[in-house]
């Protein structure tokens, strides 16, 4: 478990920003979605 929050840890930086231009790419498609229909 400790191995697990380390590396969580470590990678938090390069996670959160792939998290967030995924979290971004999903928003974008959501509202294209509800403006076409």
């Amino acid at each position: 478990m400790h191995i697990l929050e380390r590396a969580a840890k470590r990678n938090m930086k390069v996670m959160t920003s792939a998290l967030v231009a995924n979290m971004e790419r999903h928003c974008n498609d959501s509202v294209n979605c509800a403006a076409a229909s």
